[in-house]
């Protein structure tokens, strides 16, 4: 079986699978309803109940479904583009991320054994903290090739079942993703998180946001255009600092500490030891606490 492929850029995901069926059965599976609620989805992660589809440029397609959890999500969008069976596009708003507006594009072409099945999902250079939310598009790739190359569909798929606590109740928390930091200039810390603590760039959307990243820890940095910087509902504004802080393992603390000094980094206090280990609290340039953790020898 051939497994999906993702890449992507400032403003677009791109994804693609290899699948044994030519294009113009799968593109009947893109857009024809009974065939969309077959393969789009899997039980516990969220599938696709209802699909209505006015299959020309300008009319209006829709999916409705439930996630994981039973709650309820739409997606819509008009046609930009038919060309069966070649290539369709669309817009596309979804309920989870509120009013952004995105756009997909299918493109299918005809190999020697099949077809080479291609999604593009752009819009994402103005809203780059949605992208995040995209990142499924070679699992909903590999649902397809399922229908098309056996047969499977949504009810035949093992449930990915959302975690239960003791009492049986679903948890909505299904893993750890990274940490935000509010900034006042995205650019400064990427440097300063790269250049002097190691970390590598993920991405980045500049003025507004970038993530870095250092095994696996993903640090996101939201500056003022953010909309994780957003303001809260009661007028609150979001803002750097705090005491809440990651902690980040190092090796020979003191010699650090002393070459981080000479280099003008600013620390809130001094080393502090104690039986779990050394420990030193650093600032990054908006004063965002970092601490740096030499755990104890057992």
């Amino acid at each position: 079986m051939a497994v999906p492929r993702q890449s992507l850029d400032s403003d677009e995901i791109v994804s693609e699978i290899r699948i044994a069926a030519p294009c113009e059965r799968i593109f009947q599976a893109l857009v024809d309803p009974q065939q969309v609620v077959q393969w789009w989805g899997q039980a516990g992660i969220y599938r696709c109940t209802k699909f209505e589809s006015d299959l020309r440029v300008g009319g209006a397609w829709r999916s409705i479904g439930v996630d994981g959890t039973g709650r309820e999500f739409e997606i819509t969008g008009e046609y930009l583009e038919v060309d069966p069976p070649r290539l369709l596009s669309s817009t596309w708003l979804a309920t989870w991320t509120g009013k952004v507006e995105t756009k997909i594009r299918w493109e299918l072409e005809p190999t020697k054994k099949g077809t080479l099945v291609r999604i593009r999902h752009s819009g994402f250079a103005a809203h780059p903290e949605i992208a995040q939310a995209y990142r499924g598009w070679p699992r909903m790739l590999g649902w397809l090739q399922s229908l098309l190359e056996r047969g499977e569909t949504v009810e035949q798929r093992p449930s990915m079942s959302a975690q239960s606590n003791s009492a049986g109740e679903q948890k909505p928390v299904v893993g750890f993703w990274g940490v935000r930091y509010q900034v006042a200039d995205v650019s400064r810390s990427v440097v300063f998180y790269t250049e002097r603590l190691g970390f590598k760039l993920d991405q980045q959307n500049l003025p507004a946001f970038a993530q870095v990243s250092i095994g696996n820890l993903k640090l996101i940095l939201s500056g003022p255009g953010a909309s994780g910087s957003r303001p809260m509902p009661d007028g609150r504004k979001q803002g750097p600092g705090g005491w809440n802080r990651m902690l980040l393992q190092v090796q020979d603390l003191p010699a650090h500490i002393d070459a981080m000094k000479k280099a003008g980094l600013h620390f809130r206090n001094e080393m502090e030891v104690g039986p779990g280990g050394k420990q030193i609290q650093l600032e990054d340039p908006d004063g965002n606490p970092i601490e740096l953790f030499e755990p104890a020898r057992r």
